[in-house]
Parts: C-alpha cells; structure tokens; sequence
C-alpha cells in the first residue's frame, strides 16, 4: 500500500488497520504521558455542563469520553473516518453507560454534517496535520462553531530548542516506525504518521495559523519541550 496524504480514502485505510493496536501504540510511542496530556488540556476547558461539544477525529474515543464525564446536560458528538477506530470508541462508550451523552458518526472532517453556529466547543487530538486540507478543516471547524465558541486542538509539534529537536527528530525518524513494526505490524504506517508530524508546522506557526483563520485569543500550553501542544482560541 502506497499511502498518498492527497487520497482521503488512503489515510483511512491506514487508520483502520492500525485501529485494534491504536491505544496500545499511543502508551508506547508517548510513555504513557498521552493520557496526562489530554487530562490538562481537558481541564483547561472550562464547562458550564449544558454544552454542545464536537470531538473531531475523535478515534479510539478516549478524549469522547473524557468531555461526556465533564457534562451533565449537554451532548458530545464524536467524528471519525475510521470505522474501525469507532467501533472501539462504541465498545468503551457502552461499557461506561455514556450512550446518553455521546453521539459517534462516521463523517468527513472537511464536510461536517453539521448546521452553521451548532456547537459552543469543538476539540481535535492529533488529527489536524492528517487533514487532505488544513485550511478546509479550520473553515469548517469556524462554520459549526458558535459565536465566541472555544476550539481547542492537541497536536504533535516540533520542538525549538536546539538541543531536544534533533533528539526529537531521531526518535520520531529512527525509532518510531520501529516501534510500530514491533508491537503492531505496522512499520509503513507508522512511517508515514512520523512524516506527517516532520511536515507539519509548530506551534507558533499553527497559532498564527489559527489567528489568521478566523480565530483569536489564541494560547496554547506545550508539553515534553514543544514535542506536543494545546492550543486553545475562539471563534471571532
């Protein structure tokens, strides 16, 4: 399998094969800090509990989750692509009784079944540099987010500092892929997801990206030295 950014159809072939080892492979690759990650950013968000909430790419749906148990009136939409990744995000979602506060649909990010002005929070963990079209994602992020609405992405970056990038760089090029032959027979995908990461910008540069879309008070908060970051911003 070749596996072209610009064939929609090639990304989700790849995130359903790799689906089954998906949570195990983020405890590897992460150290397990992907959870204490995900924890501060959700945390960061601050709930009334009456909100509309959109999980975009939402995978395996962890983060899904984690924002329902925040909620009490409100309602969570998870999307994903990946069939496969929702059939384990429905298994973890029924065995915690939270049908009732989440949605799960199986959508396009880039064409959101969604009205205009629909949600007041839309989330994204580590599925913006997997978009065919960043912008496209952003303007459709903006189109279904209320006025003032909070969108919150945590994201892979590149660190800065000139002594742990090329560490950072190591790792993600060398050992990374690696990791993913071992524990999940998957040395291609995880080559390719390595590259997306090199490819994509960082976190000062999706800021400005952010604030030049629509967006504004953009903040973020970075972990592990840059090599992940939550970037928190509303919609003007």
């Amino acid at each position: 399998m070749t596996l072209d950014p610009k064939k929609p159809q090639s990304v989700q072939f790849l995130f359903n094969k790799i689906a089954k080892n998906y949570d195990q492979m983020n405890n590897i690759i992460s150290l397990g800090l992907h959870n204490h990650w995900r924890n501060v950013t959700n945390n960061k968000i601050s709930l009334k509990g009456n909100e509309i909430i959109l999980d975009l790419c939402c995978g395996t749906g962890d983060w899904t989750i984690a924002l329902a148990k925040k909620i009490t009136n409100g309602h969570v939409f998870g999307i994903d692509f990946s069939k496969n990744m929702l059939n384990i995000a429905n298994k973890k979602i029924k065995k915690l009784n939270l049908e009732n506060k989440i949605t799960l649909i199986q959508a396009d990010a880039l064409q959101l079944p969604f009205s205009n002005n629909y949600f007041d929070i839309v989330t994204i963990g580590y599925g913006l540099r997997n978009l065919k079209n960043l912008d496209s994602g952003l303007k459709e992020i903006h189109r279904v987010l209320k006025p003032k609405g909070q969108f919150v992405c945590l994201e892979s970056s590149q660190p800065t500092n000139v002594i742990v990038k090329p560490l950072w760089h190591f790792y993600m090029k060398k050992i990374l892929p690696y990791l993913g032959k071992i524990f999940a027979n998957s040395y291609e995908e995880y080559n390719y997801l390595q590259k997306t990461t090199h490819k994509f910008m960082n976190y000062k540069e999706l800021s400005n990206k952010l604030n030049n879309s629509g967006f504004q008070n953009t903040s973020y908060k970075k972990f592990l030295f840059g090599s992940t970051v939550a970037h928190f911003t509303y919609k003007a």
